[in-house]
């Protein structure tokens, strides 16, 4: 398994003739898996915008959740929220779309045993995007 870590940001001051020689020092940090900066302000910005990116990506985490009475799927990119509109895009397909972004907040599947308890080709949305693999 994959294990994601955050990362470590780095900034070396120095000149080439110390006795660490700083290009030295850059490169091993560097091949260490430090991302080096040009100065430590330059590493408080990155780290800021770092910050924000792994906490949307927690915020967008898939969460699935299965009514088997009523033989209902329902895929929510991160907590399903109110207010969304609402887009049939097939047999029994409905997808919750933000009204302002256009993103796709979430997939609910009707009939889901009926659609999927066959092996056969499976649905296609009109969409496009990835998932990746958070640690977890």
């Amino acid at each position: 398994m994959r294990r994601r870590h955050p990362p470590s940001l780095a900034h070396v001051c120095g000149t080439e003739g110390d006795p660490q020689n700083l290009a030295v020092q850059k490169r091993k940090l560097r091949e260490a898996g430090a991302i080096v900066v040009g100065s430590n302000a330059a590493a408080a910005r990155l780290a800021g915008i770092t910050v924000r990116e792994l906490r949307e990506a927690m915020d967008n985490e898939l969460m699935l959740g299965y009514d088997r009475e009523a033989d209902v799927l329902y895929l929510s990119f991160g907590e399903p929220q109110k207010g969304m509109e609402y887009v049939e895009v097939g047999n029994d397909i409905v997808l919750r779309v933000h009204p302002q972004t256009r993103r796709i907040v979430g997939v609910t599947i009707i009939d889901f045993a009926k659609h999927f308890s066959t092996p056969a080709v499976p649905a296609k949305l009109p969409v496009a995007g990835e998932f990746v693999l958070t640690e977890g």
